[in-house]
């Protein structure tokens, strides 16, 4: 989203392990991301920790911002 990075992970399940937020955590520190959300078949939106989000994908195809258009 524009020059801030955000890290996204989306997963098949509903994701809810402590080692998601860890592993997300490591991704943030290390490419400067200063958001994560992790993207799962659930249908609500969690604060996991500080910087990092739980969204089910039906919410978050309205979310997410609109693909470019391919040229």
């Amino acid at each position: 989203r524009g020059a801030t990075l955000h890290a996204l992970e989306i997963k098949t399940a509903r994701a809810s392990s402590p080692y998601l937020v860890r592993g997300l955590r490591a991704i943030m520190a290390d490419t400067g991301a200063v958001s994560a959300t992790i993207i799962n078949q659930g249908t609500d939106t969690d604060p996991l920790a500080p910087g990092v989000t739980r969204r089910g994908f039906a919410e978050s195809i309205h979310w997410l911002p609109e693909a470019l258009p391919v040229t």
